[in-house]
């Protein structure tokens, strides 16, 4: 008889703990905020959050309970689901309340892949993250690879001709040049190009990754300065700084 009263108490003690736990609200998720965010909607943001929270195991919802779950696993959930945001926070502010810090991405530059006609939006980490229109390289900068590449939402382009094309970006500004756009010709293994304004019209500046690109703008910036009123200066339709410590032009 004291057994079977000791087993129903403990029953209703599991019971009990369970409703304060689960059922009573004490722990409950009740207020999601999230803050930092310009262009993505807070709606886009808070779906994947709530889908994940209402989900139920044994037949408890994970909001249930905030203190039985991981918020690394929901920041992993928002990141998936959302290309351009590039980090987020998490805080539990109180039981009920939890806030999410967000860092979108920030364009860098527009990549298009020729072949496919597509261009995408990438950051200073050299991820793609959303696609987008060409548009020309006054604001962003513009990239156009003719090689035949795959590539989908969230992969890097962060290789060689990517670091090189921001550091050739950088001189030629430091030059005093305006670019408008790069190109990666087809099949291409070191050669790329800028397109600059020139005194009269738009020139190509052919450059390669097996060059000091530094040096080599540099000394196109002295080449320019040297030619610079000629008639030779008005009509030049590419310079081309492939080889080291060379200049040759058209």
């Amino acid at each position: 008889m004291k057994v079977a009263l000791l087993l129903v108490i403990f029953l209703f003690g599991i019971a009990g703990l369970v409703y304060l736990l689960f059922f009573a609200g004490l722990f409950e998720v009740k207020t999601i905020s999230v803050r930092g965010n310009t262009i993505v909607p807070t709606t886009d943001i808070e779906r994947p959050i709530r889908d994940w929270l209402d989900q139920k195991k044994f037949g408890i919802a994970r909001k249930s309970n905030s203190l039985l779950f991981s918020l690394e696993n929901l920041r992993a959930i928002i990141s998936a689901n959302i290309s351009t945001i590039d980090s987020i926070k998490s805080s539990r502010t109180s039981l009920h309340e939890i806030i999410f810090e967000v860092t979108e991405r920030k364009a860098v530059g527009i990549w298009c892949f020729q072949p496919a006609s597509a261009c995408y939006l990438f950051d200073k980490h050299g991820t793609i993250y959303g696609q987008t229109f060409l548009t020309d390289g006054l604001i962003y900068i513009t990239v156009k690879d003719f090689r035949s590449r795959e590539i989908k939402i969230g992969d890097s382009i962060a290789d060689e001709f990517y670091r090189n094309i921001l550091l050739a970006k950088e001189e030629l500004v430091k030059a005093g040049l305006t670019v408008i756009e790069f190109s990666i010709p087809e099949n291409s293994f070191a050669e790329f190009h800028a397109k600059v304004i020139g005194e009269n019209a738009p020139f190509l500046v052919k450059l390669s990754q097996m060059t000091n690109i530094p040096e080599q703008i540099n000394s196109l910036s002295l080449f320019l300065k040297k030619t610079s009123g000629s008639t030779r200066a008005l009509n030049f339709e590419y310079i081309d700084l492939r080889i080291q410590d060379r200049i040759y032009y058209k």
